[in-house]
């Protein structure tokens, strides 16, 4: 099975819906898949390896050898949970709910806000209804805790405190050495994630965003939303 029809294939499986509402997409240059919309449907943006010289790809930022089992098992492990993680986003979330709750907040933050509050449903339902995507799951998950720095080589408070809180509560640790009330704060949020039920109502949706972003809004102005 090549890329594109295991895109397929996850997206209509999990999603139940129809192919004139489903659309995959898949880019060479780009940064992060992400799921969007046409006037059809969903449409899922997801990262292919993009050739270089002689049996070399890269994908993901990082740069593989074809030659190596274990890169072509990387790359197609990370790409499967790519899909499965934007197809259950189709399936679940519905970001128009906190439109009116983001206006005027930093937008940066509230994307943030909001992925961490989508991204604990997905992460509940994929353990109790979608536990045979759990492999390339964990598998993504501890290749970007490889990939993210230390607390400390980050740039200032506000990045520490995101990426550290998307370790904490996607792989249970941090990485690195926070500060007291810092690891306080991302063990508060971390907390609240954990609470968040399979199908949370809009309103118990909208009371964590408020939680979190006022939590993570202390440690300054966020210039770039860190991602798994």
């Amino acid at each position: 099975m090549n890329f594109f029809d295991f895109a397929w294939s996850t997206a209509l499986q999990v999603t139940k819906k129809p192919y004139s509402e489903i659309k995959i997409l898949l880019h060479e240059d780009l940064r992060y898949p992400y799921l969007g919309r046409d006037e059809k449907g969903f449409v899922l943006h997801l990262i292919k390896p993009k050739r270089l010289n002689n049996n070399y790809v890269a994908f993901q930022g990082l740069k593989f050898n074809l030659q190596n089992p274990t890169h072509k098992k990387i790359i197609w492990y990370l790409f499967k949970a790519s899909a499965c993680h934007l197809s259950l986003h189709a399936l679940l979330s519905d970001f128009a709910v906190y439109s009116k709750w983001a206006r005027g907040k930093q937008l940066n933050l509230s994307t943030f806000t909001v992925s961490l509050i989508e991204d604990a449903v997905i992460n509940k339902n994929l353990k109790q209804s979608f536990s045979w995507m759990l492999p390339e799951t964990t598998y993504a998950n501890v290749i970007s805790y490889l990939r993210m720095k230390n607390a400390e080589e980050l740039p200032n408070e506000a990045s520490q405190i995101m990426a550290l809180t998307l370790l904490k509560h996607n792989l249970g640790k941090v990485k690195g050495a926070l500060k007291d009330e810092m690891l306080i704060d991302v063990e508060a949020i971390t907390s609240m994630l954990q609470k968040i039920g399979e199908k949370p109502t809009a309103d118990e949706k909208i009371d964590y965003a408020n939680k979190i972003y006022d939590a993570l809004s202390i440690y300054g102005q966020i210039f770039e939303v860190p991602s798994l």
